[in-house]
């Protein structure tokens, strides 16, 4: 290799490199090599790897292609998220409404505590699977993993066997109330659909899922290569991909709950002509609309009967609040304070009316 060939494969590497004479180029590169991230990065060399330099170009990377949590999402894996809302974080920029959607989402999902403590926690989670794992080297390589045009990987941490085998470590964390999920000898299948896409574009064989529970319980699962499911994942992401995606078609309702804040959303900035008019969408369900109205019912009964139960147990054993199953109970209500707006208001008009402020509340569909 040249001088100019070793200063660029060392560059952003090793520091002083326009100090080194040729032998100590060749010599930092031999060094190099041997590093973990050099194994890592040998491993993925058939790949399209990138390199973000900042949050900015990672997302623009990300709202790309489809990520491990977007794929569990497209088959309706992932109780976080839907198609929706996967079509939302692709096709927003396109679109001034769904931007504005986008970016409030992803804001309050910025701002919450359980994010933020994940990220936190995360090196903390795979230092912990490093102490209890011997055999494996722990790599954190920040990139971003691409093969089709629609498949991109952004993997939490890599992995080395003792063989010097390339894997993959995906690090999780959750509350207490999610404990059962994670019992026995598998993980929640968002989270293996995750690892599986990721396997199936670094070409990679083996994984592993570690989760730390409640801050004090940890699991971790090891996940080896399925061609059946990554072949599965695919088509599916294709189809996703270039059925909305790319002709910027909005996936049909779902019944999720992201499907019904998106039109929530809409309807905020649906012009309303005034009109009644007969709505043909679904005319054949009416029917069955009844019927699951009907079972509703009935079903809300029979969970209301239960509660009953509880709720009467609780009060003869001289308990508000306890454990039933897997689920924490609690008897709430009885006297508090409040302010009673329409005294103040006629007593206090004036001042009353200072205080008002203008509010948008969002909108929903009513079906009488």
């Amino acid at each position: 290799m040249t001088v100019k060939e070793l200063q660029n494969a060392l560059r952003g590497k090793v520091k002083g490199l326009w100090k080194m004479n040729k032998p100590e180029l060749l010599k930092a590169y031999k060094e190099l090599e041997k590093s973990p991230e050099a194994i890592v990065e040998k491993a993925l060399e058939e790949k399209q790897i990138l390199r973000p330099g900042n949050r900015e170009e990672w997302l623009e990377i990300r709202e790309g292609g489809l990520g491990g949590s977007d794929i569990a999402a497209v088959i309706g894996l992932n109780e976080y998220s839907s198609k929706i809302d996967v079509f939302i974080s692709k096709t927003a920029r396109n679109n001034a409404v769904l931007k504005q959607q986008y970016e409030e989402k992803q804001k309050k999902i910025r701002e919450s505590e359980a994010v933020q403590m994940g990220h936190v926690l995360e090196p903390v989670i795979a230092d912990i699977f490093k102490k209890k794992n011997k055999g494996y080297t722990v790599v954190d390589l920040p990139v971003t993993v691409k093969a089709n045009p629609w498949e991109i990987a952004n993997v939490d941490r890599y992995l080395i066997n003792e063989k010097g085998e390339v894997g993959i470590l995906e690090v999780k964390t959750t509350t207490l109330y999610n404990k059962d999920k994670w019992e026995g000898d598998s993980c929640p299948r968002n989270y293996l659909c995750q690892v599986l896409w990721y396997l199936g574009i670094t070409g990679l064989k083996y994984a592993y899922i570690c989760c730390l529970i409640g801050g004090q319980h940890y699991r971790q699962f090891k996940i080896e290569r399925c061609e059946e499911t990554i072949n599965y994942l695919r088509t599916e992401g294709r189809i996703f991909w270039e059925d909305h995606v790319i002709h910027n078609i909005v996936p049909e309702p779902d019944g999720s709950s992201s499907y019904t804040e998106h039109l929530q959303f809409l309807a905020d900035y649906a012009e309303d002509k005034g009109e009644k008019i007969e709505v043909e969408a679904a005319a054949d369900k009416v029917e069955t609309y009844e019927e699951l109205i009907e079972q509703r019912k009935e079903l809300d009964k029979k969970i209301e009967k239960i509660k009953q139960e509880v709720f009467k147990e609780a009060i003869e054993r001289g308990s508000k609040r306890g454990l039933w199953g897997r689920r924490k109970f609690s008897i709430q209500g009885g006297p508090y304070k409040g302010f009673d707006s329409k005294k103040f208001k006629f007593e206090n008009p004036d001042l009353y009316e200072q205080y008002l402020v203008e509010k948008t509340k969002r909108q929903y569909i009513k079906l009488s």
